[in-house]
């Protein structure tokens, strides 16, 4: 009984020596990633109108990694994840339905002078036959989007770097579209 008792002690020593080791390491691997997150961080001062990022590229040589520092608009980086996030659709458990499909590709989003610039891959046109209320709904789910950012005032829906004249042929796209258009 004795003898059963000291591998029962014993295990837990061993047991609890890899427990603190792990959580030892947990905590390193945690205060890294906090470093990481720190250098990307965005403030949420509303005066703070650009974000700067290191991004580490490849030396000449390709030996070793160097920083480039780049700046983006805040609202630029916004106006990218809501994208992104309307692009994905909706929540899992919602009722709601996507309205662009899930592979569609932005190649480029930018803010200029109110006016949001989105500009699709060419190829969301072929995969979208779609009615005329349809269309509708597209193109207002995207202007509502990315109008809800304070820079934003209309957008400009552009394909392959082209402004189009309609996404389905309905509803005109040739010029930038503000939430009242859908009124």
């Amino acid at each position: 009984m004795r003898k059963f008792s000291n591998v029962i002690v014993i295990t837990l020593c061993i047991a609890m020596v890899f427990l603190l080791s792990s959580c030892s390491m947990f905590k390193k691997n945690t205060e890294k990633k906090e470093m990481q997150i720190k250098n990307a961080y965005l403030p949420s001062e509303s005066n703070v109108d650009v974000v700067e990022f290191e991004l580490y590229f490849g030396s000449p040589d390709l030996k070793s990694t160097k920083a480039e520092t780049r700046s983006v608009k805040r609202d630029e980086l916004l106006g990218a994840v809501l994208l992104n996030e309307f692009i994905k659709g909706p929540a899992i458990k919602s009722s709601l339905k996507p309205l662009l499909p899930e592979d569609t590709k932005v190649l480029s989003f930018s803010i200029r002078d109110g006016v949001g610039y989105i500009n699709f891959s060419g190829d969301i046109l072929n995969k979208i036959d779609v009615t005329e209320e349809q269309e509708k709904s597209i193109v207002e789910g995207i202007v509502k989007t990315m109008c809800q950012l304070s820079e934003i005032k209309k957008v400009q829906l552009m394909f392959d770097n082209e402004k189009k004249d309609t996404l389905s042929g309905s509803v005109d796209i040739s010029g930038p579209l503000s939430p009242s258009n859908f009124k």
